[in-house]
């Protein structure tokens, strides 16, 4: 069987359908390592696949917060300098670590991927890309027009440093024997942008892998809030939402005549003053599973929680800024699932319109119902693992 490196960074979104497929090709025999930040390390150990950190955590935090800078493009370029640059040769010598000659598939997200891309281009492995949002696709020709701008002189200095010849057209460069879009083909008909190696495999639920103490809500809370629906609020695992999301999103729940449950890993977030009888989650098992329990779902536009709630079957209120947040909204919302609010609209009325309306609809709910019949997580699952067997059979 093959090696298999998996190679990622950011978020919970953005890790956890890595270690979700992880664990699949390691059922197939594959022996599989994920290649991230430091601050997975429990997660991988937890998913039984091994791991190689290219950072320490106290760096590895510092990055989550600073994805707020990625909501413009002026932070973008600062949060390129400081993040990505410096670990593209750390993630460049931990898949050189990890490489076995002739048997070896690299897995990486599809942007940045520059020290992956690096490696696969001095290694010679088969790259194998992963998108995990359409705007990531979409994205990718800004991109590279930013790197044959600007960013490649410095990227191109660092190849230099290694023996590698300089990169004059990105474009041509990015070379990926597949890629995998982890969303269903009709969730983005109207990509201006699809190259002939994308594969469209369907979501993929990113909720935790990790366990903890706060696996669920209690069964009895849940009873005592049947005439008070209760409503999901969370952000994500990064520092991605409008300012005051969780306030906002907990008054409107209130003003609705809701019950708010927060779940948040980031406390800063989280304002101290909030009511007394507030649910505050730190961590939970399973998100999907929560949701099960929940009349909707209040939350920032990430691609990762959108497919939890699909899954799940439940109405979304979607308050999304930056990165792909929005576009994953506009993409929503036609499906009738889904009421989704401007920031510069959040307010606590709009929240609580918002949430009254979903949870009233029946239509909303028909919907919900119909497109959480239509999900398959081991179809999906499936296909990626032979996408990637695929690959691996070119090279064994």
């Amino acid at each position: 069987m093959a090696n298999v490196i998996l190679s990622t960074l950011g978020t919970g979104g953005d890790v956890y359908p890595f270690l979700s497929l992880g664990i699949q090709l390691r059922a197939r025999g594959h022996r599989v390592t994920l290649v991230t930040n430091a601050i997975y390390a429990d997660a991988a150990q937890h998913a039984g696949i091994g791991f190689a950190p290219i950072d320490n955590r106290s760096d590895a935090d510092e990055m989550i917060r600073d994805g707020q800078l990625l909501n413009n493009s002026f932070g973008l370029m600062l949060f390129f300098h400081r993040h990505i640059l410096p670990r593209i040769v750390p993630e460049i010598e931990a898949i050189r670590a990890l490489w076995r000659c002739g048997e070896t598939v690299l897995v990486a997200r599809v942007m940045p991927c520059i020290g992956a891309a690096t490696a696969a281009e001095m290694l010679k492995i088969p790259l194998i890309g992963v998108a995990l949002a359409p705007a990531h696709i979409n994205g990718l020709s800004v991109f590279i027009e930013l790197l044959n701008s600007s960013l490649g002189a410095e990227i191109n200095s660092l190849r230099i440093k290694h023996g590698l010849n300089r990169v004059d057209n990105w474009d041509a460069w990015f070379k990926f024997a597949r890629i995998l879009g982890f969303w269903p083909e009709w969730f983005a008909e109207d990509r201006d942008y699809s190259p002939a190696s994308l594969r469209t495999v369907g979501f993929l639920p990113a909720g935790e892998i990790v366990g903890s103490e706060c696996d669920s809500l209690n069964v009895g809370l849940l009873r005592k809030s049947e005439m008070h629906p209760p409503i999901l609020i969370s952000c994500g695992t990064g520092y991605f939402g409008v300012p005051n999301f969780i306030r906002l999103a907990v008054e409107g729940c209130y003003a609705a005549g809701c019950k708010p449950v927060v779940v948040c890993r980031t406390t800063d977030l989280i304002p101290q003053d909030l009511p007394p009888d507030t649910v505050i989650l730190n961590h939970v098992h399973s998100l999907p599973h929560l949701m099960r329990h929940m009349a909707a779902v209040c939350h920032h536009g990430g691609m990762g929680i959108i497919s939890d709630a699909i899954f799940a079957g439940i109405p979304q209120i979607v308050i999304a800024s930056g990165g792909d947040r929005p576009d994953n909204a506009r993409r929503l919302s036609p499906l009738g699932v889904a009421c989704c609010i401007s920031p510069q609209a959040a307010t606590r009325e709009a929240v609580s319109k918002a949430i009254r309306a979903v949870v009233s609809s029946s239509s909303i709910h028909s919907k919900c119902r119909s497109l959480s019949s239509k999900m398959d997580t081991l179809a999906v699952l499936r296909e990626s693992c032979e996408i990637v067997d695929g690959v691996v059979s070119e090279i064994l």
